[in-house]
């Protein structure tokens, strides 16, 4: 993947590191908006996004930290004309800050580390990653997720009647399912219940339903 986002109200600005990142080979995308660049980054996987600081601290939800929940490898870089000497840091929980203006060779090398550093995390995680998205892309899945996450511990017979289908064998091939991915587990071959990544397959849930009701028009 070869995907960058923009984020950045200076329309001159941002139409510049468009065509300069164009240019230099990179599949580029841009907004003037945070809250719907962040509906995009939340459909569309990006390698890296480059925010504007002031837009982003002007905004009255901190988007980003959300992001970094449901696209934990994209590495986010904030711009500011204030950052004094660039900063550099390949954590995922500390600002990253480029300064505006920067040069052409610096700010596409910085690129493409970064990019780097997305490709190494993204060939560790993505067998396990593949796993738990395909898990999440099934609504009956989804539920039995939240119905555990309510419960705690459920019997096939308490799931199959909380998700309101008749069938079990159905239902045991979508356990099936989330126990390959890790999401759940059994105590005692009998009791069904969600391990540590599936309560974080709750928390993804919880941001994108909260993310897609902000912004549904």
């Amino acid at each position: 993947m070869n995907k960058i986002l923009i984020i950045d109200d200076n329309n001159t600005a941002r139409k510049q590191m468009v065509e300069m990142l164009t240019n230099a080979g990179f599949e580029i995308d841009d907004s003037n908006n945070v809250r719907v660049a962040a509906k995009k980054a939340i459909l569309e996987a990006f390698d890296v996004i480059l925010i504007d600081q002031a837009l982003h601290n002007n905004c009255d939800v901190d988007i980003v930290e959300e992001l970094r929940m449901v696209r934990p490898l994209t590495r986010i870089v904030y711009m500011s004309a204030f950052a004094g000497r660039r900063g550099r840091t390949t954590s995922r929980n500390k600002k990253c800050i480029l300064s505006k203006p920067f040069e052409l060779g610096e700010f596409i090398d910085m690129i493409g580390q970064l990019q780097e550093e997305v490709r190494f995390g993204r060939n560790e995680e993505e067998t396990h990653y593949s796993h738990i998205l395909f898990a999440l892309s099934s609504p009956i899945r989804r539920n039995i997720i939240k119905l555990l996450h309510t419960e705690r511990r459920l019997r096939l017979v308490d799931i199959t009647k909380g998700v309101g289908i008749t069938d079990h064998t159905k239902v045991i091939f979508h356990l099936k399912m989330l126990k390959e991915s890790g999401i759940i587990s059994q105590y005692r071959k009998k009791l069904f219940y969600l391990t540590d990544e599936g309560e974080k397959a709750v928390d993804v849930l919880r941001i994108m339903n909260n993310y897609f009701a902000k912004y549904k028009k």
